[in-house]
């Protein structure tokens, strides 16, 4: 399986928002852990900024996007309630996490583990 992982582009928004739709719906079908909505979150939209942002990352095999990721600096504002191990983190430093997709075909296949692998080695070289 070839994987290929680079920024999300406004050419692949379709695809990104296609995906996003996938998921929910699959979500919408069994355990939603997430409290993911389609038509909500994630949604286009998300997909747009993120783009336009240069903060979404996609994974794609064979031309397809398979998955997907946002990485900033901007923790949501529930996360000032939370005991963390690093009180008052300077954010500027570390990458969080937000909307990360696997399509359900994909799902189980070690894909969202390769992707945070490979950005584990994008923060290092950073």
């Amino acid at each position: 399986m070839n994987i290929i992982i680079e920024n999300g582009a406004k050419s692949d928004v379709d695809q990104i928002a296609q995906l996003y739709d996938d998921l929910n719906d699959f979500l919408k079908s069994g355990i939603n852990y997430p409290g993911w909505k389609k038509g909500i979150y994630p949604n286009r939209e998300d997909a747009e900024a993120g783009v336009a942002k240069r903060t979404l990352y996609v994974a794609k095999i064979a031309e397809k996007i398979v998955g997907s990721i946002i990485l900033n600096h901007e923790p949501e504002p529930a996360y000032s309630k939370t005991s963390w191990k690093h009180k008052n983190a300077d954010y500027s430093s570390i990458f969080v996490v937000h909307t990360f997709a696997v399509h359900p075909s994909h799902l189980k296949n070690g894909l969202g583990r390769y992707g945070l692998h490979h950005f584990k080695l994008y923060e290092k070289v950073l």
